[in-house]
């Protein structure tokens, strides 16, 4: 060193009213948040399971479903319970029909007219929750003794080895609903 610099001091403790905060106090705290921000990342990548489950649903071939379509206002997959409804504006709908406050699943009544003012085509129908006794219409809008709508679960439309479309729906089961 010069003649003329000082010598650098060592860190002091600092006091906050009637408590002494010792000098090493900043990289302590660094140091514990960081191992617990990283503990936290190996605690949900490896040991907790959210018990969140994404399976994709062959539903079938498009041109069968859009046929099926036009012969009747719902296609019903029953071991999944989707269901498959034509938009008036040509679109597709995929309504789920389990039922999360209730824990049941939907059953459709195609000849039931509750849902005629609120179904795409103007058709009877309706999906009612045998526990609760709610009603929607078949496009999942909400009817009678419930709020909410349905799920709708996101599809897609996929091309097999032959390059025939079929129809991809997500179904996401959470903790076994």
């Amino acid at each position: 060193m010069s003649a003329g610099a000082p010598a650098p001091e060592a860190p002091q403790a600092r006091r906050i009213g009637p408590i002494t905060i010792p000098a090493n106090f900043g990289p302590f705290m660094l140091l514990l948040v960081s191992a617990l921000g990283i503990g936290a990342v190996f605690w949900g990548a490896f040991v907790s399971d959210p018990g969140i489950e994404v399976v994709q649903f062959d539903a079938g071939v498009e041109a069968t479903l859009l046929d099926t379509l036009r012969e009747r206002d719902v296609v019903v997959f029953p071991e999944q319970d989707l269901y498959l409804v034509g938009l008036e504006d040509g679109r597709l709908r995929v309504v789920d029909g389990r039922v999360e406050f209730s824990g049941c699943a939907v059953e459709y009544l195609p000849g039931d007219t509750r849902g005629r003012t609120r179904n795409p085509s103007g058709g009877p129908g309706v999906l009612e929750d045998p526990c609760s006794g709610a009603v929607w219409s078949v496009d999942g809008d909400a009817i009678a003794r419930v709020n909410e709508p349905l799920r709708t679960p996101a599809f897609s439309f996929q091309r097999d080895e032959e390059g025939v479309r079929h129809l991809f729906i997500e179904v996401i089961t959470v903790g076994g609903d």
